[in-house]
């Protein structure tokens, strides 16, 4: 794959990725890396509806997002992606996107796993396909595939998956989990400007789960944590840093 920084995608934003004070969603940039890695993937032979034909899937275990020049307004972004590392089971994917002048919006990481669909397991190796091991060309030099964490936490809510959060992989989809974090957001946390967005998967949601969100501070990073209620195992940690 040495030539997949030569493929470039067009991401529209529409007026739905802005909140009520003209700033750009958090889930937004999700949106925008799941976007580009579909399009990307495809060239390869790698997208999803290929993989399961071989009753295997990539599960994000960490998306890590460093804000430069948020866009503000419904813009054409630009973006490019590349596999940058493999050590396993981590599967290292590196973004950059730019605003329309060419300015840098935003660089992110994502560390996937491999798993086998019917068995719902992680592999630690795969003879299935050959994923190589990457070009080393980090955009984010301190990116971990583990995020940090805290003790203190106050409970904030209990919340349901719906029917809606579920994508075609059977659980809920990667982009729902900033929401639940951005929906704890106090008013004036929202007037801040979000640097950066780290999000730690750790087991999965499915139709019909409870979960609670808890959440706590540190300096100028607010910490997010979701427990499932069935088995009381963490399910996500997210931070956002603001500036």
């Amino acid at each position: 794959m040495n030539s997949e920084k030569e493929f470039e995608y067009s991401v529209q934003l529409l007026a739905d990725n802005f909140n009520e004070t003209g700033k750009l969603k958090p889930v937004s940039y999700l949106k925008m890396m799941q976007y580009v890695t579909e399009c990307h993937l495809k060239k390869f032979n790698l997208n999803i509806d290929k993989m399961a034909y071989n009753n295997l899937a990539w599960v994000l275990a960490t998306i890590i997002v460093d804000i430069k020049n948020p866009p503000t307004g419904c813009d054409i972004i630009k973006g490019i992606t590349w596999h940058s590392d493999t050590s396993w089971p981590y599967f290292r994917r590196e973004f950059k996107f730019f605003n329309e002048n060419g300015q840098e919006a935003f660089n992110a990481v994502s560390f996937s796993v491999l798993i086998n669909l019917q068995k719902r397991c992680v592999l630690r190796r795969s003879n299935e396909i050959d994923i190589g091991q990457g070009n080393k060309e980090f955009t984010i030099n301190d990116a971990k595939p583990v995020l940090r964490d805290i003790e203190e936490y106050d409970f904030i809510e209990k919340r349901k998956v719906y029917n809606s959060y579920i994508d075609i992989l059977g659980h809920v989809n990667n982009t729902y989990y900033c929401d639940f974090a951005f929906d704890t957001l106090t008013e004036d946390e929202k007037l801040k400007d979000i640097k950066r967005i780290n999000i730690n998967f750790k087991s999965e949601l499915r139709q019909g789960d409870v979960f609670s969100i808890y959440k706590g501070r540190d300096g100028n990073v607010t910490y997010f944590r979701g427990i499932r209620e069935e088995d009381e195992k963490k399910s996500f940690s997210i931070a956002f840093t603001f500036a």
